[in-house]
């Protein structure tokens, strides 16, 4: 049995890594604002504060970080986009101050990244070697990792995963179509012909747990599903398991420019990443097509 902490447990991703690890007779704590109200056991931290309970290393041997503010679903004001950082960049870098400062036993270091880190536009392949873009979501990614591997420095196994939409019924991309789809007006995204790096929630926590067990997983792997399909696609693919129609017309481009402002452009990406390396790695997908990930979340 390993003792997990994990950061950012109530997103999707959190909610069911915590559930799997449990299955498999891990125990897992977690860092909350409010640990009263956590569904596990819970140690206070307040990332804009730069307060963290040092108790909750208390036994602990490895540590899964996935903070951080969503990126889709609103405007990046100004204000907003602080939020994106810091959640982020400077939460690892509280955890980091920890590690160094207090008597612990962790061996592993699990930090979500995002394949955001190499822009909105990438048509060739990219393995965790291609070159990273220079817009807002991908410097705050470069940052966001530079932290995460500052605390390799002290000895601890540090594994980033450079995360794709993942793919829940419950929210984020797909919960976004299935509702509109629900009211007979799903359609695709500009032209539709956008390449979308997806994961299943199951593949993307099967990763994280291979990464916690797997003493030979160091570094940096890019956490997408063999299958990269189009916006188009996998639109149909939603409708379909919905039984609705999809809308023959798609969504303007400078609508969703309009609508969300910046943000607009990381829903439009055009990015094709490679899983060869996580592959492998040794790791199995459960869902390799996009078809079949979305008929188990949504039939």
């Amino acid at each position: 049995m390993t003792k997990i902490l994990i950061t950012g447990g109530t997103g999707a991703v959190g909610v069911q890594l915590t559930k799997l690890l449990k299955e498999q007779g891990h125990e897992v704590f977690c860092l909350s604002r409010d640990p009263q109200k956590s569904a596990i056991p819970a140690y206070k931290w307040d990332i804009k504060k730069k307060m963290i309970d040092p108790a909750c290393l208390s036994g602990i041997d490895a540590i899964v970080h996935l903070a951080g503010a969503p990126v889709a679903g609103q405007r990046w004001t100004k204000a907003y986009k602080k939020e994106i950082y810091v959640s982020r960049v400077l939460s690892t870098r509280l955890l980091f101050q920890l590690l160094e400062t207090q008597p612990h036993h962790v061996k592993t270091f699990v930090a979500a990244s995002a394949v955001g880190i190499y822009g909105n536009k990438v048509l060739q392949k990219a393995t965790e070697n291609y070159a990273t873009a220079n817009d807002f979501l991908a410097r705050v990614c470069k940052r966001w990792e530079e932290e995460s591997l500052t605390i390799n420095r002290l000895n601890i196994r540090t594994v980033i995963i450079r995360t794709g939409i993942v793919l829940n019924a419950d929210s984020g991309f797909v919960s976004a179509i299935a509702k509109v789809a629900k009211l007979f007006i799903g359609a695709p995204l500009a032209n539709g012909k956008m390449l979308t790096p997806w994961i299943h929630k199951d593949d993307i926590c099967g990763i994280y747990i291979k990464a916690i067990t797997d003493l030979a997983m160091n570094g940096i792997y890019n956490g997408v599903a063999p299958d990269i399909c189009t916006n188009k696609e996998i639109t149909s693919y939603i409708c379909d398991a919905l039984h609705r129609p999809m809308w023959p017309v798609s969504v303007p481009a400078f609508m969703m420019k309009l609508i969300f402002g910046e943000m607009g452009m990381v829903i439009l990406a055009n990015q094709n990443i490679s899983c060869k390396k996580i592959t492998e790695a040794g790791y199995h997908f459960k869902y390799k097509h996009a078809k079949e990930a979305i008929d188990a979340l949504l039939r």
